[in-house]
């Protein structure tokens, strides 16, 4: 069975495999635009009714097998974790497993200690059963995607246009594919995220920090986040809360230390070392590919180029990230939106501009703010035009060098950035009108 499965999951498919995965994906993007137009005209009265509307959309996804390599990285994790191999201090290729054939990475455990935890837990059913194991994960999965759905529901409750947008999340094509049909575990990051929204917006504060915390030990991502959020708490004065969350950072760090993580290397491999001086589907990868059609140029320039742009993307973006973090010091008032919208923002640009490795499902992470952000439409429409265009191009495209990939690459970057920047140009102009004085009506004769 093994074999058979190997066979059916090479890890770059081939160019016909590859377009009709895309043709799949536009053509559950069309119907996904045409059903939403139909239950737009819909008000449904309790979650319960909006998750029996949407069961078949995530019933298909959840029962089809996986089309990537990933899960095996997980539960080939979680399998070293029940063995006792510590999987931050050993590579994946160095410990022997029923998935090791299946394995895409050698490298030691990028993803963290609550992330390893629920592979170890999947992984005591790939021991039993490997199929069993698999669709145990995906269940995991499509649980944290329906409480994600109710999450949505539950922060939109003053919101005319709350069943409407929970279903849009629910059904959304990138999260049915990444979330529930390959499983990825963006989804868990996703709840972090969403449980930090609903403490917000209850004024838990004293929990905000701890759930950067839950998202980082899941995915590194989050982890810049927390100056946001310290900031939120200093500007409103919350000094109790501020204790807290200190003393649950020191508690985090002390724990995790002193289990999963006790080195200064087993942390460094939460940083994903794997992808150094790699890139696909972002504008690092644009320059590299541009660059290897001038043969005459030496090597030692190409690579000279490619880290100085490297360098450029990573400054600008500490420079903007800096910006609104300071800008978060001279408003008035410093309140809950502007923390949500400003975590959406660095985490877009840091995705967008400044990753040289994209995946299609990283943008997966923007849509929970997307969904209940609803006084940044601008922020809103480039995230959800960067789910939608960065999973038309499916594994082994975006990278390589051929003129495909750089027009697949741009057809994952260009949508978003037209929705920034026409979107910019129409708040510029609704701004100046804002400030232009009223013309008095002109007399008629």
């Amino acid at each position: 069975m093994l074999s058979n499965l190997q066979d059916h999951h090479k890890p770059f498919p081939n160019q016909l495999t590859r377009l009709r995965i895309n043709l799949e994906f536009i053509g559950a993007t069309i119907v996904y635009i045409l059903w939403l137009i139909q239950k737009q005209k819909e008000n449904f009265p309790s979650f319960n009714k909006i998750l029996s509307v949407c069961a078949l959309f995530l019933v298909v996804p959840f029962l089809t097998y996986p089309r990537t390599f990933d899960i095996y990285q997980y539960l080939h994790y979680g399998l070293m974790g029940l063995a006792g191999v510590n999987p931050y201090l050993n590579s994946a290729d160095s410990f022997s497993s029923s998935l090791s054939s299946f394995l895409a990475w050698s490298q030691s455990s990028t993803y963290g200690p609550v992330s390893q935890l629920i592979f170890m837990a999947a992984a005591a059913v790939v021991k039993v059963n490997l199929v069993a194991g698999i669709y145990f994960f995906k269940l995991l999965c499509l649980i944290f995607h329906a409480v994600n759905g109710f999450l949505v529901w539950a922060l939109l409750k003053n919101s005319a246009w709350r069943s409407k947008i929970t279903i849009a999340y629910l059904v959304n094509p990138l999260l049915l594919t990444e979330h529930l049909l390959c499983a990825h575990i963006d989804v868990f990051v996703a709840n972090a995220l969403l449980l930090l929204l609903l403490f917000l917006q209850q004024r838990k504060y004293s929990l905000l920090v701890l759930m950067v915390w839950l998202g980082f030990l899941e995915k590194t991502l989050p982890i810049i986040w927390l100056p946001f959020v310290f900031s939120f708490l200093l500007l409103n004065r919350r000094w109790k809360d501020i204790g807290v969350s200190i003393l649950t950072s020191i508690a985090v760090i002390l724990v995790v230390s002193l289990t999963a993580l006790p080195t200064i290397e087993a942390w460094r491999s939460l940083l994903n070392p794997g992808v150094t001086d790699k890139t696909a589907l972002s504008f690092h990868y644009l320059l590299s590919a541009s660059l290897s059609y001038f043969p005459g140029m030496a090597i030692e320039t190409k690579q000279n180029l490619l880290s100085l742009f490297t360098r450029l993307t990573t400054l600008g973006f500490a420079a903007f990230y800096g910006i609104t973090l300071l800008k978060s010091y001279l408003k008035r008032r410093y309140s809950e939106t502007n923390l949500i919208s400003d975590i959406g923002w660095v985490t877009l640009v840091l995705i967008l501009f400044a990753t040289p490795w994209v995946m299609p499902w990283y943008a997966s992470i923007l849509l929970p703010i997307a969904a209940v952000n609803l006084t940044s439409p601008v922020l809103a429409l480039a995230s959800l035009a960067f789910s939608l265009s960065s999973n038309l191009i499916y594994r082994g495209a975006g990278s390589g060098v051929s003129i495909f990939s750089i027009l697949s690459t741009l057809t994952v970057l260009l949508p978003p950035i037209v929705v920034l920047v026409f979107g910019s140009r129409l708040r510029h102009l609704e701004l100046m009108s804002r400030l232009m004085p009223e013309r008095e009506p002109s007399l008629k004769s």
